[in-house]
């Protein structure tokens, strides 16, 4: 199988719950640690522990794309690729823009490059990302999985490490008190195969004066993608699904800055796979007393053809 490796750039997310890594290696003290994950998961999958192996491949994919101060890279690993039998299973249409396809194949490298960020108390783990308000807190954590994708084409793979499955996404959150911990709540998994994560968000919805809790994801498919954003409500120091909205395929599912909700999702007017549709259908939705009302719909050419998906995806980065 030929393997293709793109450098591209990565915006890096933060949180106040967690900072980048600032920790600096020697180039000699990288290699080393690289050399490390590669044999741990060299052993992993002789051992046939595919949770494990795909836990120290993420560490070495983002480790040695994210760091300038080493000659490594992921075509270091193209020979335990090989012994995992890791073949195309997922598909992206040619027609997207370039950048769309690389950023949506290796910006999930940067989950798995910060040694901070690893769960202490669970095996394999990694805190994606997070937030807080002073009062409420909330943090999305999930296992890398290794996964091959192709697009329509092109002969070419692109490999690279997603959100597992297996060992399902999921979003710790509680209440704060000087700044630390002092009610967690009740843990929530995400049933979903996940290629990017948002910065969660804490927003009153209802004012009430307790914040509702926001979810934006990627899921991946066989084929394509959805976008989720997904709505919890804080009761009895629970947090509760209140709400789903789902832009697929291919679409877009966001809060705007006026606090309406934007959905959108590809067609077109041809009888064609929805990898080959051509246009977004965009509905902006709006919360009125107690439920959701749609107050706007317009049909647009479709986001992935052209840079325009920056607009959306990275509009309020």
């Amino acid at each position: 199988m030929k393997y293709l490796f793109i450098m591209v750039s990565f915006i890096l997310l933060s949180s106040t719950l967690y900072a980048v890594d600032s920790t600096v290696l020697s180039k000699s003290n990288l290699d080393a640690q690289l050399e490390l994950f590669y044999k741990e998961a060299e052993q992993a999958i002789e051992k046939g522990d595919n949770q494990r192996a795909d836990f120290y491949l993420a560490r070495y994919i983002g480790k040695s794309m994210l760091n300038e101060d080493t000659d490594k890279n992921m075509t270091d690993l193209y020979p335990l690729f090989e012994k995992q039998n890791l073949a195309p299973t997922s598909l992206l249409s040619r027609d997207y823009n370039k950048e769309f396809i690389e950023w949506f194949v290796y910006s999930p490298a940067h989950y798995w490059a910060r040694d901070e960020v690893i769960e202490e108390d669970i095996q394999y783990t990694f805190r994606l990302n997070g937030t807080d308000d002073n009062n409420y807190y909330v943090v999305v954590s999930a296992y890398p999985f290794i996964e091959a994708w192709s697009v329509a084409g092109q002969e070419d793979a692109y490999s690279t490490a997603f959100i597992a499955l297996a060992g399902k996404p999921f979003i710790t959150s509680g209440k704060l008190k000087d700044g630390k911990s002092s009610k967690e709540f009740n843990r929530v998994e995400l049933d979903a195969l996940l290629q990017r994560v948002w910065r969660p968000e804490l927003y009153d919805l209802d004012n009430d004066g307790i914040p509702e809790i926001w979810i934006r994801y990627n899921r991946t498919m066989g084929t394509g993608f959805s976008q989720e954003l997904v709505i919890y409500k804080i009761e009895d120091n629970k947090i509760k699904l209140f709400r789903k909205f789902e832009g697929s395929p291919e679409g877009i599912a966001r809060r705007l800055k006026n606090g309406n909700i934007e959905i959108g999702y590809s067609f077109s007017d041809e009888s064609v796979g929805h990898l080959g549709y051509d246009k977004h259908h965009i509905e902006e939705w709006q919360y009125k007393d107690g439920d959701f009302v749609k107050v706007s719909e317009k049909n647009i050419p479709h986001i992935l053809y052209s840079s325009d998906w920056k607009d959306y995806y990275f509009a309020k980065e």
